[in-house]
């Protein structure tokens, strides 16, 4: 056999093993960023009822505000819509190109909104040496942990 044709025989199956661990990965992508879309969306979900219902943000916590409504209302709607472009992508209904990309932008503006509403929070944490907070930390840390989780994710995918 002629080593140009050894050559491309090679080439070609290297590119259908990665093309095989990349369909794989796809899946696998897809469901990590379906844990973390619905993680952030029962959270902040929980957050935006208890605002409603109480008229207050979980105790002992003050509200951030953002245009003058609840910041966790904002966050639920980004995480909302990760979650719903990832379940179309899932379904099939929205290839995986574009749900990367909704989701890298989705993530982005999450990440500069949570990250927004943590430094307000270490601002007046400075100011006032009294914060406590019932989940330990500010809420929008939490939500910032899980948008640079998926922005993350999908910039490596």
């Amino acid at each position: 056999m002629h080593l140009c044709t050894v050559r491309v025989r090679m080439a070609l199956r290297s590119r259908l093993r990665k093309a095989k661990l990349k369909a794989m990965s796809t899946g696998l992508y897809l469901l990590i960023v379906l844990v973390f879309a619905l993680g952030g969306t029962i959270f902040s979900g929980y957050l935006s009822i208890v605002r409603v219902v109480t008229k207050q943000c979980p105790p002992d916590e003050p509200c951030a505000l953002f245009l003058s409504l609840p910041a966790c209302w904002f966050g639920f709607v980004i995480f909302l819509g990760i979650l719903g472009t990832v379940s179309f992508a899932l379904l099939g209904y929205l290839s995986i190109g574009s749900a990367k990309n909704i989701m890298l932008a989705a993530s982005a503006a999450g990440t500069l909104f949570a990250g927004y509403l943590m430094v307000q929070e270490i601002i007046i944490y400075i100011r006032s040496k009294t914060m406590h907070y019932s989940f330990l930390l500010p809420a929008c840390v939490y939500s910032l942990m899980f948008y640079i989780a998926v922005f993350l994710l999908s910039l490596a995918y």
